[in-house]
């Protein structure tokens, strides 16, 4: 199967989670670009923030009925795509602008489902091989990246920076 086909099985499959009347966290990515026309087909009733402009105009021109993501205090669902995932569950999230919607959405969200091709799994966490630099910061993304882990205490997801847990011990990688 071609990574295209994975990504789009993997969306649809997500998209399947989505019920009437769930507030929904729209992430960013070539992965997510096959959930939004999967969630539009499916004729829903939801109320959907996205984590960048980009996936919020593609949502609005499949007719999703976006808000802002002030407006929404709790995500019934948040769907993402992640650059890196572990055997453990630990996931590098991409280092461009919409990172700290995507850590927002993701920490706002009852339920958080990773949407990726056979290509993200990894044995260990590594630098992002991205060479862009953040705005505003002369940062490169990737220098460590983020991740986000699931708190099971908490039932949460949340952003701490590669390579540790949450508790300041290190993760993997």
């Amino acid at each position: 199967m071609s990574i295209e086909r994975e990504k789009q099985v993997a969306a649809e499959a997500a998209a399947d989670l989505v019920e009437d009347h769930m507030t929904v966290g729209l992430g960013t990515g070539t992965t997510v670009a096959f959930l939004l026309p999967a969630l539009a087909r499916r004729s829903l009733d939801i109320r959907c923030a996205a984590t960048s402009p980009r996936t919020e105009h593609s949502a609005r021109e499949l007719g999703l009925r976006m808000e802002d993501l002030a407006s929404i205090d709790r995500f019934d669902i948040t769907i993402d795509g992640a650059d890196q995932i572990t055997p453990d569950g630990w996931l590098v999230k991409g280092g461009g602008g919409a990172h700290t919607r995507e850590k927002i959405l993701a920490a706002a969200a009852d339920r958080f489902v990773v949407i990726a091709d056979s290509s993200k799994p990894v044995e260990a966490l590594h630098r992002w091989r991205g060479d862009r630099r953040l705005r505003g910061t002369g940062r490169r993304p990737g220098r460590p990246g983020r991740t986000v882990r699931r708190d099971a205490r908490r039932g949460r997801a949340r952003a701490v920076p590669a390579g540790h847990g949450g508790d300041g011990s290190r993760g993997p990688g």
